[in-house]
């Protein structure tokens, strides 16, 4: 798994739950996927602006790609790699050839992305905003943008394929500017939602006007029992959906059909999630809890916690402030975290109605976090 602040790659045994050694590769790692079919792994480094195809032993390469690389995808031939680019507002497609990576072209996007997931059938990559609700559909053979579509939703936390089901599933949350926040409208949810979204893959590389239509919407969480931050995706060989709720601590476990759920408890922050190869077991990383959490998807049970860092120093008050910004249980029935409308300190760009104005009836749009401190940010005067 990689470090964020560390830069380092950490190797893990999973059947003696044990850690096998350390490794600094980097200076600030965003992503770290598998190359099929190998031993080999791609990384992103989000402050270095480079992208590294590192084995067990070494570091076999490393190239520049656009700034702000925050996710890299491979192709299941183990050739192909996507990276998408946050601030910068770039993909960048790259050639894997044995130990050397080629980037091949670089394509600006209308919004910032993060979230990408490969349909080979289509032979194509679905790419997600980080902050709003666009979607976007590249060819992979040929890297010209086929399609996009806005859906209904921001925070786009997550893409997965369920192959079987024949369904792209897609985890986001929803503001809704009409209503209130007030504890009757967030106890129920009008305020904010926790979502799965469902679409068909046969829809998916048209982005047809039927794909809304033809897919559908389920609620993550219900009142009392928020589901907070909705992120990262797995889908079992069993045929679960298994869901990180970051904001809240837990994952939602879906059965297969899409016909119930229940959820578990992980460690605090879940932001990665990965299935153990043919078995039904995935493993949750938690960001703020520095920790592993494996467990059995059909059981519903918790198998093991393997922690990080049992000599790790007591985290600065930055990062205090940092895990406070992303909890989602210090919200009413856990609904939403600060990150919820002010996505990673920056804006979901949607509105809601606050009552910085005295009054309702009159949404405003969420401005920026950051820097609220040294400047009185727009129409929150009186919530400062």
């Amino acid at each position: 798994m990689a470090n964020r602040d560390s830069g380092s790659i950490t190797t893990v045994n999973l059947e003696a739950r044990s850690i096998v050694g350390e490794r600094k590769v980097g200076q600030q790692l965003s992503c770290l996927t598998a190359v099929p079919g190998s031993t080999r792994f791609l990384a992103t480094d989000e402050q270095a602006n480079e992208l590294l195809l590192v084995d067990p032993e070494r570091i076999l390469t490393r190239v520049p790609v656009a700034e702000s690389p925050v996710k890299v995808i491979v192709s299941p031939d183990g050739r192909q790699a996507v990276v998408a680019s946050l601030w910068s507002r770039r993909l960048s497609f790259v050639t894997i050839d044995g130990k050397w990576l080629e980037v091949n072209k670089v394509i600006p996007l209308a919004f910032s992305p993060r979230e990408l997931c490969f349909l080979e059938q289509d032979r194509i990559v679905v790419v997600a905003d980080a902050f709003g609700g666009h979607l976007a559909v590249f060819s992979t053979t040929d890297t010209n943008l086929r399609v996009s579509q806005r859906i209904p939703g921001h925070n786009i936390g997550g893409l997965v394929a369920h192959p079987e089901e024949g369904l792209l599933a897609i985890s986001h949350q929803r503001l809704r500017s009409v209503a209130n926040i007030s504890i009757g409208d967030i106890h129920w949810g009008n305020l904010l939602g926790n979502h799965l979204r469902f679409l068909n893959l046969k829809d998916v590389h048209v982005m047809s006007r039927s794909l809304m239509r033809d897919g559908w919407l389920d609620d993550l969480g219900g009142p009392s029992n928020g589901a907070g931050d909705p992120g990262a995706m797995a889908v079992t060989p069993s045929g679960h959906l298994v869901t990180c709720l970051s904001g809240a601590h837990a994952v939602e476990i879906i059965s297969p059909n899409v016909a119930d759920s229940v959820r578990g408890p992980v460690g605090r922050g879940p932001v990665a999630i990965s299935v153990v190869p043919e078995t039904n077991l995935v493993v949750a990383a938690n960001r703020f809890s520095d920790s592993l959490t494996l467990l059995d998807v059909p059981a519903g049970k918790v198998v093991e916690t393997i922690s990080l860092s049992d000599d790790a120093p007591s985290p600065t008050r930055s990062q205090q402030g940092e895990a406070l910004f992303h909890d989602a249980t210090l919200s009413l029935d856990g609904w939403m975290s600060c990150h919820s409308c002010h996505t990673d300190g920056h804006s979901s760009g949607e509105l809601a109605d606050t009552l910085s104005d005295g009054h309702y009836t009159t949404p405003k749009r969420y401005s920026l976090a950051s820097g609220c401190s040294r400047n009185r940010a727009l129409g929150m005067e009186r919530e400062r």
